[in-house]
């Protein structure tokens, strides 16, 4: 399993170094660095722990906020566009963040856990 943790804060690098390259007039720099947070996120997906779906969604969520950033600037090129958008489209669907597989993985590891702890003649008595 992924760190969670160092994923959220490697997307939060990304931002700050998207931010860096905005100010030094390299925009479409600045946008693989906006393409590199949706990758992080999409990478999450396939988990199927629902903190992972959670950290995917606030880590997708961080990439929005630099996508606007980014246009606000008035510095958005074309190239960099069609960066983001591609980067954006690779997680699209009826379940972007996985939260469907995140809930039956869950619900798996639970009944894994409840059968282990009920295992035996009065285990259900115990438990």
């Amino acid at each position: 399993m992924l760190s969670l943790g160092k994923m959220r804060s490697a997307a939060r690098f990304l931002a700050a170094d998207s931010r860096r390259l905005l100010q030094n007039q390299q925009p479409d720099n600045a946008a693989d660095r906006i393409a590199a947070i949706f990758a992080m996120s999409r990478h999450l997906t396939g988990e199927r722990l629902l903190i992972s779906a959670l950290v995917s969604n606030a880590i997708h969520t961080l990439g929005c906020k630099e996508v606007d950033h980014l246009i606000l600037s008035g510095q958005l090129t074309a190239a960099g566009k069609k960066r983001i958008l591609e980067a954006m489209d690779r997680q699209s669907g009826p379940d972007p963040f996985g939260i469907k597989a995140a809930i039956r993985g869950e619900r798996y590891w639970v009944v894994v856990w409840l059968r282990t702890q009920i295992n035996g003649p009065a285990g259900s008595a115990a438990f």
